[in-house]
Parts: C-alpha cells; sequence; structure tokens
C-alpha cells in the first residue's frame, strides 16, 4: 500500500542501494536492497514561483472475452451428452432434457454484461517556490480508474506539502507531510497513510 501512496508527479529521483555499506543503515530490512525515493522541495530557481497542471486520460478494456456456449449452443451439447450417455436406449431421443433447444435463443451474455471500457482519468496540480533561504513544494493529485469490471473503481487523493527554511547557518527547520487517500469501490474499503516529517 506505501507505493500506491507516493504520486508519481512528486517524485524528482530514485535511486537504488544495492550494496551492502550503502544499505548497512537500514540493517536486516536493507537486505534485498534499498529503493530511495526524493520528492520534489521547490522550484529550484530563487525568486521564481512555478504553477504546474496536467490532466491524462486513458481507456482500457478487455483484450478478448472467453468463447462460450450461448443458451442454444448449451443446450445443444447436454442433449448430446445425454444421447451419448444412453446410446443404448433406442427411445432415448424421446426424452432428450432439452428438446426445444432449437428455439432457446442466445439468452444473456454474461461476460458482456460484467465488462466494460474502462475510463481512467489523472488529475495533477502543483505550486513550487524557492528563495536564498526558504524552499516550498505543495502538490494536489487525484486518480480515478475504472476498472474493465463493472463496480471495480479505484479512486486516489493525494496531497503533499514540502517546505523548509535556513534560520542560521547551521540551523534548518522544515516539514515533509505527504498524505493520501485511497477509495477501493469493489472492496468498498478506505485508507488513509498519513506521515508528517519536522
Amino acid at each position: 500500500d506505501e507505493l500506491n501512496a507516493i504520486n508519481t508527479n512528486d517524485i524528482l529521483s530514485i535511486t537504488v542501494l544495492k550494496d551492502a555499506s550503502a544499505t548497512a543503515i537500514y540493517g536486516s530490512r536493507g537486505a534485498n536492497g534499498v529503493i530511495l525515493a526524493t520528492t520534489r522541495q521547490g522550484s529550484g530557481e530563487q525568486g521564481v514561483t512555478r504553477v504546474d497542471a496536467s490532466a491524462s486520460f486513458s481507456l482500457a478494456e478487455m483484450e478478448r472475452l472467453l468463447p462460450l456456449a450461448n443458451t442454444s449452443q448449451y443446450q445443444q451439447i447436454r442433449n448430446l451428452e445425454y444421447l451419448a450417455d444412453n446410446y443404448q436406449n433406442a427411445d432415448a431421443i424421446n426424452s432428450i432434457p432439452y428438446p426445444d433447444w432449437e428455439t432457446a435463443g442466445a439468452g444473456t451474455d454474461w461476460q458482456d454484461l460484467a465488462n466494460r471500457t474502462a475510463l481512467t482519468g489523472n488529475y495533477q496540480f502543483s505550486v513550487s517556490s524557492s528563495t536564498k533561504k526558504a524552499n516550498f513544494y505543495a502538490g494536489l493529485g487525484y486518480l480515478h480508474q475504472e476498472g474493465v469490471i463493472e463496480y471495480t473503481d479505484y479512486k486516489r487523493l493525494n496531497a503533499k506539502v514540502n517546505a523548509s527554511y535556513q534560520l542560521y547557518k547551521n540551523l534548518k527547520i522544515g516539514v515533509n507531510t505527504p498524505n493520501c487517500i485511497h477509495l477501493s469501490t469493489s472492496s468498498g474499503s478506505l485508507t488513509v497513510a498519513s506521515s508528517v516529517n519536522a
């Protein structure tokens, strides 16, 4: 769940630590390597306020549906199966389970009812600024991803503030508040992930 809480637009760089000396400070949890994600902290240019906004959309659908028999075909198969099991009975043709199989029609295509073309919308907005002593970054992101199966949606709301101020030559204060709210329609669950580093 922690990876789902990261808004990719807030990431500045990703570093992979693989060797033992680099991961030693993480103890046994760093035995298989450590991935460090550095988030944005300011515009990078002193005296410049930068505003970024983006929106992206995509569609998803099942590549192919399973080739299943419709109602008439299923009844025909069951009739043939019955005749094969009762081949020694001369009267079996008169007692097949579905005598009206030819007029049964197609029935309901449950795969078609359960699947859909799913839309995903991803919206991002951020403001960043820098001065000689201060850095500020605030980002807001919203993701709404429909599932290709009906009633399986995923929604995520991210809000992040990263600010720092150089009080004295050797003293710098700051706040880093990544917040994330997950909402999954399929399970009906709501998860709030929040942490504050000061």
